[in-house]
């Protein structure tokens, strides 16, 4: 479910916007978001990342850079409206990283120990804690808990639509993007909660070889 998240979000930030022709390339982004909405927050650590953004790998076959995912997703209505309906919530993290020379998403392997999902590819994440100021807090304080990566170390882009677990929860997916170079071996993840940790190249994500539509229930 994760992998089809990444690709949703993925697919929604890539599509061709009508005023504007895009670039990942190794060269510094927009040094300032200051004509950009920005989120409502109670502390400006816990916002999307107002200062230049790490340099990543050329995106193979797309033209979209990071400071653009980041106005996009600013700009971005969030659909909340699961909101009344499910209080309950909780916020992930869709880490980009650069892994091997490539842009990259990180996954998890959740352990068969662990209270829910157990076994599942996820993304780093969970329910928000009654300290938390907003979804950015949680998505960073989970990152920080199941892998080990310090609130510091990424750089945050925005958050995009809620979506409705399995378990009821409305839960926010939060666009980050690791600022140096992944190296696993070097990731502390929870033993109780993380059994492996991987990355899916974003070429690999967006090929449509790489995917297939299976469907589940009574014949």
């Amino acid at each position: 479910m994760a992998l089809f998240r990444a690709h949703r979000v993925l697919a929604h930030l890539s599509s061709p916007a009508p005023s504007s022709s895009y670039l990942l390339q190794r060269s510094p982004c927009l040094s300032s978001t200051s004509s950009l909405p920005t989120l409502h927050t109670s502390g400006r650590r816990y916002a999307v990342a107002s200062d230049s953004l790490p340099l990543l790998p050329k995106f193979p076959g797309n033209s979209l850079e990071l400071s653009q995912i980041r106005e996009r997703l600013v700009r971005l209505k969030p659909n909340l409206r699961t909101l009344d309906k499910y209080p309950r919530k909780a916020a992930v993290l869709v880490p980009i990283c650069e892994h091997n020379g490539e842009v990259s998403i990180l996954f998890t392997l959740r352990t068969e120990t662990v209270g829910s999902h157990k076994g599942q590819v996820a993304f780093p994440g969970g329910k928000m804690d009654e300290g938390d100021v907003n979804y950015i807090h949680t998505s960073l304080r989970e990152t920080q808990e199941e892998i080990g990566v310090p609130e510091e170390d990424i750089s945050v882009l925005g958050q995009y639509h809620e979506f409705l677990s399995i378990n009821g929860l409305g839960v926010t997916p939060v666009v980050g993007v690791l600022n140096y170079p992944l190296a696993i071996e070097n990731l502390v993840p929870s033993e109780f909660e993380v059994q492996s940790i991987f990355t899916v190249s974003i070429a690999e994500l967006v090929d449509p070889s790489n995917w297939k539509l299976e469907s589940y229930g009574p014949r």
